[in-house]
């Protein structure tokens, strides 16, 4: 890894609240003194709160719509989407231009009951799993194996990785009560994988005191936030279960 690629995923850990309290105080402290960090800290969280407003369902007029109106509302690519999609490339990758707004696949923002089987809205789906209620987890696993399933019988490809961080890093713990589940899913579909942050696993094995043991299946990824934005730019659809 080269020195800028750390740099980056520290301060995506700070963003995200993955660092320890002395790694947090010492990059508050060279803030202070250094005004251009302080303000490229201050552009990721901009980036950080845009996904999450993006994402975030519009409310439901009065009389609740068709679910074909629902539909097409949910799956528009709004001036919104678009704004977090530029400002995020042009923040991470530092530059930006017409060639990439035009010939680049722009990325989705879904929920997850948008993950239909029969007509899935893309080929390429990061869903980030964030929080261990059992049952969002088993509906979001539900919902990964149908859409796994009908793309095999189809013969379509289809990737799907699963981003675990904060709460949700305790799916890819090796006493995780899905870690059979997941293991099974792993060795029947090789378009899926799943991915553990490791800022996330460096803060918890402070806190517990000891190293953070994951399931075999599982990829550790230097932080959650660094993957997401990287997808982001590459297109792909995401979805925050």
């Amino acid at each position: 890894m080269t020195r800028k690629n750390a740099a980056n995923n520290r301060l995506y850990a700070f963003v995200d609240n993955e660092l320890n309290a002395a790694e947090r105080a010492a990059l508050l402290g060279a803030m202070l003194n250094n005004k251009a960090l302080e303000e490229r800290v201050n552009r990721l969280r901009r980036i950080k709160d845009l996904v999450a407003l993006a994402h975030q369902e519009p409310p439901l007029p009065t009389g609740e719509p068709s679910r074909s109106q629902s539909h097409r509302r949910s799956l528009r690519f709004c001036p919104l989407l678009a704004t977090v999609v530029v400002f995020v490339v042009s923040a991470v990758s530092g530059w930006m231009s017409y060639a990439w707004l035009s010939e680049t696949p722009r990325p989705v923002f879904l929920e997850l009951a948008q993950l239909d089987a029969k007509k899935p809205a893309s080929e390429k789906v990061l869903l980030h799993i964030s929080d261990m209620k059992p049952r969002q987890i088993e509906r979001t696993l539900d919902t990964i194996e149908k859409l796994l399933a009908s793309s095999h019988r189809k013969g379509r490809k289809i990737q799907v990785e699963v981003v675990t961080n904060a709460d949700g890093l305790d799916l890819l713990r090796l006493s995780s009560p899905y870690a059979a589940r997941i293991s099974a899913m792993a060795s029947a579909y090789s378009s899926i994988s799943f991915l553990a942050c490791g800022a996330a696993m460096q803060n918890a094995a402070l806190e517990e005191g000891g190293e953070i043991q994951l399931i075999p299946e599982a990829i550790e990824t230097d932080t959650a936030l660094g993957e997401i934005l990287k997808r982001l730019e590459q297109g792909w659809s995401y979805v925050h279960s």
